[in-house]
């Protein structure tokens, strides 16, 4: 049985020919467990698989509690009539990037729905990553959206869902016929958590405005519905969310109100 490191290496042969340095933009080839450039800029390949193209965000709230809670909400059913979604936009024999890849959900989704398309996950969540990899089905970068090591014009589609986004470099890595997929909050999602909490509700003007002026919207659809939950369900999905992580008391709720706006967009013309 292939180890983590190897299952990575074949990884990311598959889609070297696209990678560049992030320091000086120029090809990089493996090279034993590392990449490296012809400047010889190197950047470690670890155990868990990851490329580490930038040191790891040091943030306490996106640890490895919350993602392995994340794991569990998004493999449970809740998210499916999303994913049915998402499937409908992509196509097969693609190159397809999630821009803040958590721990890798959506890519494994992907990657069982088609037989040939080659994902890359980059979050700066190295907890997340770490649970991502375990899945080995595709390549992993820490790395920052500001900086992405990805090469101009490589990439069919950017997945980028509930997650900051880079237009700049989305738009520096999207084929001129390349779509980014990008996934918002309406005024409703996860209303449940944000009523016990007396959170005020979701906005998404300001994200919607700034993707708008950004990039050209071709089209945009929302997805609403309900879900109910048993008390496992409820406490992972409480705990998956940043939102939560500052109450101490016991949250009770028995379903999750899901609704969500998903965009398609391209470079602007």
């Amino acid at each position: 049985m292939k180890s983590k490191l190897a299952n990575a290496q074949d990884n990311i042969s598959a889609i070297k020919d696209i990678m560049i340095c992030p320091i000086c933009s120029m090809a990089l080839n493996i090279d034993a467990a590392a990449v490296k450039c012809a400047n010889n800029h190197t950047f470690n390949i670890s155990k868990k698989g990851l490329v580490n193209f930038a040191s790891p965000l040091n943030d306490k709230i996106y640890n490895k509690e919350l993602f392995t809670a994340r794991k569990i909400v998004l493999n449970s059913g809740i998210y499916d009539q999303v994913y049915k979604e998402l499937i409908k936009l992509i196509k097969d024999n693609s190159i397809i990037l999630d821009a803040g890849a958590g721990e890798g959900t959506y890519l494994d989704v992907i990657v069982r729905e088609f037989s040939n398309v080659k994902t890359i996950g980059l979050d700066l969540a190295k907890s997340g990553l770490e649970i991502a990899s375990d899945c080995q089905t595709a390549s992993y970068f820490l790395a920052d959206l500001a900086n992405i090591p990805l090469a101009d014009n490589s990439l069919d589609y950017i997945l980028n869902i509930l997650s900051p986004a880079n237009y700049a470099e989305f738009d520096r890595i999207l084929k001129n016929d390349g779509c980014l997929i990008k996934v918002i909050v309406n005024d409703n999602y996860l209303k449940e958590i944000r009523n016990a909490i007396n959170k005020t509700e979701e906005r998404n003007d300001n994200v919607y405005n700034n993707l708008a002026e950004q990039m050209d919207i071709i089209s945009e659809s929302d997805i609403t519905y309900e879900y109910p939950l048993d008390h496992d369900l409820a406490t992972n999905l409480i705990k998956m969310t940043p939102m939560t992580n500052h109450i101490q008391e016991q949250i009770f709720i028995d379903k999750i109100t899901i609704d969500l706006k998903i965009i398609v967009a391209r470079k602007k013309v």
